[in-house]
């Protein structure tokens, strides 16, 4: 989480949540990693700082997958597909076996909901940061575009607005509870 310098002056500002795309994590998104500047940064922390934002760079969970291009242990926002066998399904116990003991003990877990993951940051805010409830706003590339679109859909009534870029409209098995304004930029 982090809060501009602006948004620390008053009552209440608004908020972008930022989902970071396969492979990469809230940490690279922000800007930063162990100190560094990063080349995956969003772009939202200097937006932030620019209109007195705050800012939320969750990370995925790493599963480990199997896909066209083999088995792979990955930072993967849960949407549509992933963990399904007509999808991405998850790798079977051998296949988990088989990788580094550092990728084993990251994926070592079943598929998980990032919808209640989104929950749980949602109540943690609220109760310890400044933000507007009425101006709470999702962003995201790649696969977390596509979970941004996942949540823009399943918490129509929380947030104001989706922007996303790198992927497609993942559409949910059931309507939304309202109409909420979403924008993709596919393309260079």
């Amino acid at each position: 989480v982090y809060v501009s310098e602006g948004a620390a002056t008053k009552p209440s500002a608004p908020t972008v949540f930022f989902f970071h795309g396969t492979n990469h994590t809230g940490e690279l998104a922000f800007g930063t990693k162990n100190g560094m500047t990063t080349q995956q940064d969003s772009g939202w922390r200097a937006k932030a700082d620019q209109e007195g934002l705050v800012a939320i760079f969750p990370t995925a969970l790493n599963y480990c997958l199997q896909s066209n291009d083999g088995v792979q242990v990955a930072e993967k926002w849960t949407i549509a597909g992933i963990g399904a066998a007509d999808g991405v399904p998850l790798c079977t116990e051998e296949q988990l076996k088989a990788q580094s003991p550092a990728d084993q003990s990251k994926a070592d877990h079943p598929l998980l909901s990032d919808i209640n993951f989104v929950d749980a940051i949602l109540d943690f805010v609220q109760s310890n940061y400044p933000i507007d409830t009425k101006r709470m706003y999702l962003s995201g590339f790649s696969n977390g575009h596509a979970f941004a679109s996942k949540v823009t859909q399943e918490r129509s009534k929380l947030f104001v607005e989706m922007l996303g870029s790198g992927s497609w409209f993942k559409e949910a098995a059931t309507p939304s509870e309202r109409p909420i304004s979403a924008t993709y930029v596919m393309g260079t």
